[in-house]
């Protein structure tokens, strides 16, 4: 049997100037529409945000591209961008082309598993966001509230 030896590597494919913090869910929001538009997409789109440990933005990533009604989060993906940008932070949003930012039982279930992967890894998750038509809807608060 034969084996590798490998680099995982960090390929940049554009610099952004966004020197500020991110302090609420509508900051992350109004940073992916400005980047990617994920309000105006017409399939679910998922991307994963890296934090440095004062809230900054070091990187974004999309994970995930799906159909009008759902989207796939890989969750080792997610975890092998994060080590990568040696990120201590992070976020996780995706859309829904209905526009109803209502979480499925598949966002909730997806958000569980990943807060429960960010633990066991040792990095911090602030929330996982889904955008609709100007609304969001921050999946880790629901949680936290039992809903």
């Amino acid at each position: 049997m034969r084996c590798y030896k490998v680099r995982l590597q960090l390929t940049k494919e554009k610099a952004i100037e966004y020197d500020h913090k991110i302090k609420a869910p509508g900051d992350i929001v109004a940073f992916i529409n400005s980047q990617e538009g994920y309000d105006l997409s017409a399939n679910e789109r998922a991307v994963v945000i890296a934090l440095d440990t004062k809230n900054h933005i070091i990187a974004y990533s999309e994970i995930g591209v799906g159909a009008i009604d759902n989207c796939n989060i890989d969750i080792p993906s997610v975890f092998r961008f994060l080590f990568t940008t040696n990120s201590s932070r992070f976020i996780v949003t995706h859309n829904h082309p209905s526009g109803d930012s209502t979480p499925s039982p598949l966002d909730i279930t997806t958000t569980k598993e990943l807060l429960k992967a960010s633990k066991l890894m040792r990095l911090t998750m602030l929330d996982h966001i889904v955008i609709g038509d100007n609304e969001y809807t921050s999946i880790l608060s629901k949680i936290k509230e039992g809903k």
